[in-house]
């Protein structure tokens, strides 16, 4: 993970008052259907993924996608992604929210937003497990790009349910897409 370089977000009371602001202003919009699947990605992010390649009869089993994952270096890049939080010290939007007194539409209900937030697990888990699903099953096969641009679809709603939670800003997830991106390029 020595190649991955990850530069911190501004450190300003502005900044983090339009991250607040940000966090209000999509909370308040959030549709019942993408909050019930940010509600559920936050402990499951996998079951989006294996219910699409099941569906699609890209995998016979989930134990293969487990399999992959398991055998992939998914593992010590979420080590490097949990350093990075700890380094940058980002405070959670509904963190800053409760700090500037400012009430958010409804309270985040993440069982996994105990850290600090940037970079964004579940954005750079989500993107890795499309990468390499993409990489590993989709080889050969004739509908490749569709399917893959559904993979990344599924990551694209997993790492904005973060957001639409109040978990996460935009570069948050930006930049754990990113960071997974880079091991994949």
């Amino acid at each position: 993970m020595k190649h991955l370089k990850s530069e911190p977000p501004k450190d300003s009371e502005d900044y983090y008052r339009y991250i607040v602001n940000f966090a209000r202003a999509v909370m308040s919009q959030v549709s019942e259907e993408d909050l019930e699947f940010a509600r559920r990605t936050d402990t499951d992010e996998l079951s989006p993924f294996i219910d699409y390649l099941l569906k699609h009869s890209l995998v016979r089993k989930p134990t293969t996608v487990f399999k992959l994952i398991a055998q992939s270096d998914l593992e010590p890049f979420m080590d490097y992604i949990m350093v990075q939080k700890e380094r940058y010290a980002v405070p959670r939007p509904f963190k800053l929210a409760e700090q500037f007194g400012v009430v958010l539409p409804f309270a985040h209900g993440s069982e996994t937003a105990t850290c600090e937030s940037y970079p964004s697990g579940h954005a750079a888990s989500a993107f890795y497990v499309a990468h390499l699903l993409s990489n590993q099953l989709l080889e050969g096969h004739p509908y490749r790009d569709r399917h893959r641009c559904e993979l990344f679809n599924i990551a694209n709603r997993i790492a904005w349910g973060r957001v639409c939670l109040g978990v996460h800003s935009i570069q948050d997830i930006k930049e754990g897409a990113r960071l997974a991106s880079l091991l994949f390029v």
